[in-house]
């Protein structure tokens, strides 16, 4: 094996358990890893059902991951500020993490997740492929926590916000998360939101402006889906938005 892997075997051929080295992928967690039951990790898969079911909040976050990676490379608006970034914010996009990393070469992403066993499943995604590449040495350009601070003073030039279902109903809390992006957007940075059809009506009066927007059910990486599972139908509030700070 490895031996940057950082795995040991006994004798027995249980599994030895490890502290964190510097290219474990524990370290990606620099507030601790998350504790996950087993069959919790294990059963972080994402399920799509073939009736008529409107397709779970997680697993829906791929249909808007996928169509914004075809996006940059079809919009010259978004290539020069996408090779130019830095300072990346994933936040709540727990299913889609690695399609929303950007990793020609180092920048500094930060991860916000909720779900906690999602997050260590993408972690490991993301060692795995850095290590494949011989590119462990970017791990401390990388860390994943439990949750956004409260008054966290960082700004960044890429940000991805997923919004959750759950608030679509509640103004007062889609209100906050817009200014929360708002205040945490650098100039000219760009924010990637997906949320309800009010988004427009709530930004009209702040920094930002609203380059494109798009109902994610009319999104072609879910037209594909529906070529496989014609009856799927997803949140028909969801949408997808690109905002610029100004």
């Amino acid at each position: 094996m490895n031996p940057n892997w950082g795995v040991v075997s006994k004798q027995d051929g249980a599994m030895a358990p490890q502290l964190a080295t510097a290219s474990d992928w524990r370290n990606l967690f620099p507030m601790g890893i998350p504790t996950i039951a087993p069959q919790d990790a294990f059963s972080a898969v994402l399920l799509y059902h073939k009736d008529e079911s409107v397709i779970e909040e997680y697993a829906s976050q791929p249909f808007v991951a996928d169509f914004l990676d075809d996006l940059f490379e079809q919009d010259a608006r978004l290539a020069q500020p996408k090779a130019e970034a830095r300072q990346l914010l994933i936040h709540g996009f727990d299913a889609s993490i690695g399609t929303c990393l950007i990793l020609d070469h180092p920048r500094t992403h930060t991860i916000f997740f909720t779900h906690a066993a999602l997050a260590q499943k993408q972690a490991q995604l993301l060692w795995n492929q850095l290590a494949r590449s011989n590119r462990l040495d970017w791990l401390p350009s990388f860390r994943f926590l439990p949750a956004a601070p409260a008054g966290n003073a960082e700004t960044y030039d890429w940000l991805y916000r997923w919004i959750p279902f759950a608030e679509y109903d509640q103004d007062q809390a889609i209100q906050g998360n817009i200014q929360e992006i708002v205040r945490a957007l650098a100039p000219k940075g760009l924010a990637f939101v997906a949320g309800p059809e009010s988004i427009p009506a709530l930004v009209a009066n702040l920094s930002v402006q609203i380059l494109c927007g798009e109902k994610c059910a009319d999104l072609q990486p879910f037209h594909l889906h529906r070529s496989i599972l014609p009856k799927s139908q997803l949140n028909p509030r969801l949408h997808i938005w690109c905002l610029q700070k100004v």
